[in-house]
C-alpha cells in the first residue's frame, strides 16, 4: 500500500511540486523518542540522514541559482 501510494503521488503531482527520493520507513520508535537516540545505525536513522542530505543538496542549488541571477 505505501508504495502503491507514493507511485500515485509521484504520477500525480510529480510534474507539479518536489517529492524526494527519499523513503522514510515506518517505525513505531521514532515517534516515540530520537530515532538517533534508540537506533542511529538503523534503517529509519539511515533514511532520514539520507532525506537531510538530498534537502541540503537541494537547498544548496536553489542557493546557487538565486545567487548566479544576482550577480547577472
Amino acid at each position: 500500500l505505501a508504495r502503491a501510494t507514493a507511485y500515485n503521488l509521484n504520477a500525480t503531482y510529480g510534474q507539479h511540486i518536489r517529492i524526494f527520493k527519499t523513503v522514510i520507513p515506518v517505525a513505531t520508535t521514532a515517534a516515540e523518542k530520537s530515532i538517533y537516540t534508540y537506533d542511529k545505525d538503523g534503517t529509519v536513522a539511515q533514511a532520514y540522514a539520507e532525506f537531510t542530505r538530498e534537502v541540503m543538496q537541494c537547498g544548496e542549488r536553489q542557493r546557487n541559482k538565486h545567487e548566479s541571477s544576482l550577480s547577472r
